[in-house]
């Protein structure tokens, strides 16, 4: 078997690949090569969870000179001893040490997934730190794979990465969506209703959820001005937001925080859930109004359990969002998205049209098997 590591700067990305990288085991000798900055042993247990070896690394995510080289200093002799055949690149600061090192110690197939554009939303000497890192790291690599066609035009607009070098595969997304596992039909009708009146809604409320970090980036703030307007109109509606707050950086207003955590207006604060499919199920449409995603996962989530969905037109959702499963707003637009929010909710014909067409749309596009099978066989082409 030829030998392949995988790496990512912390051992929470392996999430990304659930399931992937112990299909990708059985046609390679694997090795998933991260931190346990986040939490001790988090390697291990993912790695056991997904019956591939490990190997820990020392990497931390913010930028540091001297800490930042004695990982490369460790990246170059883990590959001068292991001597894989390629070495596939993850998350911004493990992808630029994997593909450097692996280019200084003549690996010959390195190959960067682009996950999202990281300097987007910086301004002044930190973003051009961040597309020179960006930069550095594309060139190292022989292969750019980006999660959406959004994120190729951008490296390319952007000058970080010329077209000719980058590719997606398949419709987009680094992993696809296991369709048998999101299938609302799994849960019945008393459950969904159960799951409501957990939560205080009735199950004649037009019910909107969010799913994510709870953070200005997004598009909370925006949401919540749009859905508290909508509200005194109709207060037939709710929304139940999923997710924590990250008040270190990028913190939504503080009125916000208050609407959220009281449950004011109709919003109901669900905290942070280990199975967001039960939440889903019992939901009418996923709101995404971010500012900036890479690929926006969990619009593929909601779509495979059949819920429509409301997102910003920006890189990374306007590709998994057609006119089949959803409606686009003009990102950092309030007004824009209470209008959405009002027509998906009024127009009952167009939710209908949505409610039968979703699943198929996203599950006949990105579908998990048939992404890891195309991955398989690219791998197989290039290494």
């Amino acid at each position: 078997m030829k030998k392949l590591i995988w790496v990512t700067t912390v051992a929470q990305s392996m999430v990304l690949f659930k399931g992937q990288l112990n299909f990708m085991s059985n046609h390679f000798d694997l090795t998933f090569v991260s931190s346990n900055e986040l939490k001790p042993n988090e390697l291990g247990e993912r790695g056991m969870s997904e019956g591939i070896q490990v190997h820990e690394l020392p990497m931390k995510r913010e930028i540091s000179l001297f800490k930042d080289l004695k990982s490369l200093l460790a990246f170059l002799s883990y590959f001068h001893m292991m001597k894989p055949d390629a070495v596939h690149g993850n998350t911004p600061k493990g992808a630029l040490l994997a593909m450097l090192a692996a280019k200084l110690t003549g690996i010959r197939t390195r190959i960067y997934m682009c996950h999202g554009l990281r300097y987007q939303g910086c301004s002044g000497i930190m973003r051009r730190i961040l597309e020179s890192m960006e930069k550095l790291t594309c060139a190292c690599a022989t292969q750019v794979l980006c999660v959406s066609d959004g994120v190729k035009k951008t490296l390319a607009k952007d000058g970080i990465c010329p077209a000719r070098k980058s590719r997606v595969i398949g419709y987009g997304s680094c992993n696809g969506i296991n369709k048998d596992f999101f299938d609302a039909s799994a849960y019945s009708q008393e459950e969904k209703e159960g799951l409501r009146n957990q939560y205080g809604i009735s199950k004649d409320d037009f019910l909107f959820i969010f799913m994510g970090r709870i953070v200005k980036d997004k598009g909370v703030n925006e949401m919540i001005e749009a859905f508290t307007r909508y509200r005194k109109e109709n207060p037939r509606v709710r929304l139940l937001i999923l997710g924590a707050f990250e008040n270190e950086q990028n913190p939504v207003d503080a009125r916000v925080q208050d609407v959220i955590r009281g449950n004011q207006d109709g919003v109901v604060y669900g905290g942070r859930q280990s199975d967001v499919r039960p939440f889903l199920a019992a939901s009418q449409c996923l709101l995404l109004p971010s500012y900036r995603e890479g690929f926006g996962m969990v619009l593929m989530e909601a779509g495979a359990m059949g819920v429509p969905v409301i997102s910003s037109d920006i890189i990374g959702c306007n590709n998994v969002v057609t006119e089949d499963n959803g409606l686009l707003v003009e990102p950092r637009n309030a007004d824009d998205l209470y209008r959405k929010m009002k027509r998906m909710v009024e127009d009952t014909a167009l939710y209908q049209h949505f409610a039968a067409s979703t699943r198929p749309s996203i599950v006949n596009r990105f579908d998990q098997q048939r992404l890891w099978n195309e991955f398989l066989a690219y791998y197989q082409r290039i290494i």
